[in-house]
């Protein structure tokens, strides 16, 4: 899963940028059209829905992994046979220990925060690209 959100990040920014690019480097004689800036959109739309089916899976699989934990810890304390105690508190012990979080190779938790993070920073750098953009044309 790592590894898909880093390619969805990469091949992202890789296309943004040759966007940009073509808009730059392409004269004023020939502009890009309605056709190739609609594939544009749609791509980035792809990518961006990619992106949100995977944090947001993660994240909801994080919740139900606590959940389950608070369920496990209940049942332990009812009154059931010895041998499914045991079984009980050994999946209580192992859900402890381990760590209930995907994360991309071991740097970013894969949480709503990161949805928002990313789109905070999208946007940013888009008014910052439109800036320069404006400045270049007055």
């Amino acid at each position: 899963m790592g590894l898909s959100m880093m390619n969805i990040l990469i091949v992202t920014l890789f296309d943004v940028y040759s966007e940009v690019l073509h808009a730059y480097t392409s004269g004023l004689e020939e502009r890009t059209t309605f056709r190739s800036i609609a594939m544009f959109i749609i791509w980035m739309m792809q990518h961006f829905f990619r992106f949100l089916i995977i944090v947001v899976t993660a994240h909801n699989t994080t919740k139900q992994a606590l959940e389950t934990k608070k369920i496990v810890a209940e049942m332990t304390n009812r009154f059931l046979d010895v041998k499914t105690k045991e079984e009980l508190h050994i999946f209580h012990n192992q859900l402890s220990i381990s760590s209930i979080q995907f994360t991309i190779c071991e740097t970013f938790a894969l949480n709503n925060n990161l949805f928002t993070s990313a789109v905070a920073a999208f946007a940013t750098y888009s008014i910052i690209l439109l800036q320069f953009h404006s400045k270049n044309k007055i």
